[in-house]
């Protein structure tokens, strides 16, 4: 039987409509992952241009971090969250209507995509800021994987309606029904009862950002951690999926293989948000350096052409430990870093996980031009485990305990 604390932060009315939002906007994130990659490929009929697309929207993503995180602690982060919903909201709704009419073309794409790109940016630190005012800090964990949960949730059912959308109709509706659900999420976060907050004395942007800087660098378990975090991001993730759907084609039986690994992840990665509900490992960043270096495995054994039901089973496990190191990663940074530079340590957190991803995706397509898909892969899974199986021992990460109670601390 699973204990009534495990789901407790859902027995508060605050968190269930920030939890429903969520889950609501996760679902529509699936089904663009679909949805997207059609209506760029029915616009243009180039694959070169959907790479543009989504080049687009993570390069935007990653420069609008680190303002997103000072806007959000200078103005607090409900406000930021909205204005990002909304935006995308928006955004979503005019490519859809210039799907609709036919009018659409590559470069309208491009601009709504870095829109949404840019509200991503803001939104990401926001989100992590505001979970210690929807539950109290012992439930901080269940909180996050909560969420968690939700986003791989609507990875796994997104993808499927989507499917089923596209069958009998356009990606248009698709494209349309995310813009529905970034409405649900703002309105849900715009009604949301939360307690009144303090603001210190606004500082000038610059200064807030240095300061922010400061307290990421004062945590050397953090900068390490980042260090493995950014190898996970472009020496393990992004060859996978770039080698991944070439190495199907060539040696595992299509497609249709390459769907079920990705497929596999959607559940393991369901099933890791559900495993942190109630894991609580007494060295949270050590844990979560060596699930996320578990993504060597996938890569290796897809790297020797091994057949795709071994690899989705190693791609589900490793996706599982991802999301709950995701979980335990979170959970130790609201813990140990003050609310008022929260969002900014965390904006610095995301941009150094993901500033080395796009060079990732672009050295991964040259390897595999150039030496061939497993050849190629194999060189970039070498690389990301060398990094990746040294940076847990490191005594900063190895050492950090979980604060008793899940209480804040401010040290570092």
């Amino acid at each position: 039987m699973i204990p009534a604390e495990t789901f407790g932060p859902l027995r508060s009315a605050t968190y269930r409509q920030f939890f429903i939002g969520q889950l609501t906007s996760a679902f529509g994130d699936g089904m663009v992952t679909v949805a997207l990659a059609f209506a760029v490929l029915d616009v243009t009929g180039s694959t070169a241009a959907l790479g543009w697309v989504l080049a687009t929207r993570s390069g935007v993503t990653i420069a609008a971090l680190l303002l997103g995180g000072v806007v959000a602690d200078r103005f607090s982060q409900r406000p930021v969250m909205v204005a990002a919903d909304v935006l995308r909201f928006a955004s979503q709704g005019v490519l859809a209507a210039l799907l609709f009419t036919g009018s659409a073309h590559l470069w309208q794409i491009l601009v709504l995509y870095a829109i949404h790109g840019g509200c991503s940016g803001f939104f990401y630190p926001a989100v992590t800021g505001l979970a210690p005012q929807l539950v109290p800090r012992s439930q901080l964990q269940q909180a996050n994987a909560l969420r968690w949960a939700a986003d791989a949730a609507g990875g796994v059912v997104g993808p499927a309606a989507a499917g089923v959308v596209l069958a009998a109709a356009s990606p248009a509706w698709a494209i349309a029904g995310d813009s529905v659900t970034f409405a649900v999420s703002a309105v849900a976060l715009a009604l949301l009862s939360l307690p009144p907050t303090i603001r210190p004395d606004e500082a000038p942007l610059l200064r807030q950002l240095v300061e922010g800087w400061q307290a990421f660098s004062s945590r050397s378990w953090l900068w390490i951690a980042n260090i493995q975090a950014a190898a996970t991001n472009a020496l393990l993730g992004a060859p996978f999926f770039v080698a991944g759907p070439v190495i199907a084609r060539e040696h595992l039986g299509g497609a249709a293989q390459w769907g079920l690994i990705i497929a596999a992840g959607g559940v393991g990665e369901l099933a890791g948000g559900v495993a942190a509900l109630r894991l609580r490992p007494r060295r949270p960043m050590f844990v979560a350096a060596l699930l996320f270096a578990g993504f060597a495995i996938p890569g290796a054994l897809l790297a020797l052409a091994l057949p795709a039901w071994l690899v989705a089973a190693a791609y589900l496990a490793a996706s599982a430990g991802g999301i709950a190191g995701n979980v335990y990663w979170e959970t130790t940074i609201q813990a140990r870093v003050p609310a008022e530079l929260l969002s900014r340590v965390t904006a610095y957190d995301w941009f150094s996980s993901l500033v080395a991803q796009p060079a990732g995706f672009a050295v991964a397509g040259i390897l595999v031009a150039d030496a061939g898909a497993t050849r190629g892969l194999a060189i970039m899974i070498a690389a990301g485990a060398a990094v990746c199986f040294v940076i847990p021992f490191l005594a900063p990460v190895r050492r950090l305990e979980a604060l008793p109670g899940g209480a804040a601390g401010l040290r570092p």
